[in-house]
């Protein structure tokens, strides 16, 4: 069994909160707006939001993504596909994290 240090521990722990806090602003943010929030603008919005809660520590690639944000497409059905799927689905995978920030906390405080 790989061993993980406490300090480490506790980081990922801290990590897996706040993208899970991360993605509870965003549900609050659609569920406030409703489904017509999947316009390009707020698209990339959360993916900003998202990015920086990923990566906190910088995002190089994010200049790239606006100097070429004309490029992107946003297929508003199929987001709001995901979308569909991510609410049926999200309560085990937030559940499944919680579970293991947990986990991980219990572990950096035992050692």
């Amino acid at each position: 069994m790989m061993k993980i240090d406490s300090k480490s521990a506790l980081t990922l722990s801290a990590f897996i909160r706040s993208a899970l806090s991360t993605i509870e602003r965003i549900e609050n943010h659609v569920s406030q707006s409703g489904q017509n929030v999947f316009r390009y603008s707020d698209v990339t919005a959360c993916c900003v939001t998202g990015t920086t809660a990923l990566n906190p520590g910088g995002s190089a690639w994010l200049p790239s993504l606006f100097r070429h944000a004309y490029e992107l497409k946003v297929d508003e059905a199929k987001t709001v596909a995901l979308w569909n799927r991510w609410s049926v689905e999200s309560a085990l995978v937030k559940q499944s994290l919680t579970f293991f920030a947990n986990g991980l906390e219990t572990l950096g405080k035992e050692q």
